[in-house]
């Protein structure tokens, strides 16, 4: 996973149009799909 805490808040914001603050969970995972990140 390339991205950090950050980078993957800013492309919720940004490129999904949401609120990364909402109540909400956001699931991330890499292309091995052997890790997953929270948000």
């Amino acid at each position: 996973m390339g991205k950090q805490i950050d980078g993957l808040a800013l492309l919720v914001q940004e490129a999904m149009a949401l609120d990364p603050f909402a109540a909400a969970v956001f699931i991330f995972g890499n292309r091995q799909r052997g890790k997953v990140k929270l948000l």
